[in-house]
């Protein structure tokens, strides 16, 4: 994982940390995943979505 450069602002330091996280699991396979954490995950991302669209 490449370090994260200095940011100054809050909100840029919050999508540069998302956009390292997600990369971090970019290559992980979804298969073992349980149907309690696929539902959990999926939620998360809708109240993501929701959230932006607000």
């Amino acid at each position: 994982m490449t370090t994260m450069a200095h940011h100054e602002h809050p909100v840029t330091r919050a999508i540069a940390a998302a956009r390292e996280t997600f990369a971090a699991v970019a290559e992980v396979p979804l298969w073992p995943i349980g149907a309690d954490q696929a539902t959990a995950a999926l939620d998360e991302l809708l109240k993501h979505e929701a959230q932006q669209a607000s």
